[in-house]
């Protein structure tokens, strides 16, 4: 059997035949868990938006600061619940919001923390 060996030291060796292997045996699973974990992302997104789109209570909301990030605009916002409490929220927009402009909030009656600005990014309301 011919083996191989490092000549400086040989008693690093193994057999000719051996084909190392560079990738992992791990390596195989984690990218398709990958695709798979960003598409349960995707869907609960999709699901909570729904959700906020079909019992969402509109509401104006007042926007507090505004800041821009790398994919568009960061937005928060302060918005009263049809019971008086006041709630806060924020979202992504396409554009600068001022201070003090007006937008159009939805938000969960049960959880008022469960709240988007209007229009959501994957719903319209219509009628």
């Amino acid at each position: 059997m011919p083996i191989r060996y490092v000549p400086s030291d040989p008693t690093i060796n193994h057999p000719a035949a051996w084909e190392i292997s560079t990738v992992p045996d791990w390596m195989p699973f984690l990218v398709p868990a990958l695709f798979v974990g960003v598409g349960i992302m995707f869907l609960t997104l999709l699901r909570r938006q729904a959700r906020i789109a079909a019992e969402g209570v509109p509401v104006p909301g007042f926007v507090t600061t505004c800041f821009r990030v790398k994919s568009g605009w960061v937005v928060r916002y302060r918005f009263s619940t049809k019971d008086g409490d006041n709630a806060r929220g924020s979202g992504q927009a396409a554009s600068r919001l001022e201070e003090g402009t007006a937008v159009c909030v939805l938000y969960l009656p049960q959880n008022p923390k469960r709240n988007q600005m209007y229009p959501l990014t994957f719903y319209r309301v219509t009628q």
